[in-house]
């Protein structure tokens, strides 16, 4: 990826059978997969009634938010 705005950005991918897996779409946007939100079978129905995300530690929002939060809190991450 060329410098710029975007040219630090790191991803997280939600992989779908029959789609892009996270080392492809790391190659078709030249970015770094810093994660990947695992499936989450109760989140279309929670968003169809309007309600958020489950972030419980085990769910897979939790744990990609832990890592996220850990990466971000790496001292070379800072500033």
């Amino acid at each position: 990826m060329a410098a710029g705005p975007w040219s630090a950005a790191r991803l997280v991918v939600r992989t779908v059978p029959g789609g892009l897996s996270a080392a492809e779409v790391a190659a078709v946007t030249g970015s770094t997969v810093l994660a990947e939100l695992g499936h989450d079978r109760g989140a279309p129905s929670r968003g169809e009634r309007g309600e958020p995300p489950a972030v419980a530690p085990r769910s897979p929002l939790g744990a990609v938010t832990r890592l996220l939060l850990g990466e971000l809190a790496r001292p070379e991450r800072a500033a």
